[in-house]
């Protein structure tokens, strides 16, 4: 499990799939999710998208990058839908959490 988290937490902005996270640990797909949940306490993909969600919310604060880049930068594709994920993440919108950072 701590070489999958490990390369999720360095590969967080490519596309990453079940699958492939079983594959680097040698174990079927049911089988590596179980063991991950049971050991992480979340799914993996639940764990790969609270790398990516807290990843974003880093650049959000510290870069000046547009959200576009922003969420290419952390693995998604979709504007729309990383939006949607950080607003169901943190209950703010990407660019209302930005605007909240920069006012303190």
């Amino acid at each position: 499990m701590e070489r999958t988290k490990e390369y999720m937490q360095q590969q967080y902005m490519k596309p990453i799939s079940l699958q492939s996270l079983a594959e680097l640990a040698n174990l079927s797909v049911g089988y590596y999710a179980t063991l991950f949940k049971n050991h992480v306490g979340m799914s993996p993909i639940d764990y790969l998208i609270r790398i990516r969600m807290q990843r974003a919310k880093q650049m959000l604060v510290t870069s000046r990058a547009s959200l576009k880049d922003i969420s290419h930068l952390v693995g998604y594709q979709d504007v729309y839908y990383f939006s949607r994920s950080f607003k169901k993440h943190f209950g703010l919108s990407p660019s209302r959490f930005s605007k909240r950072e920069y006012e303190f």
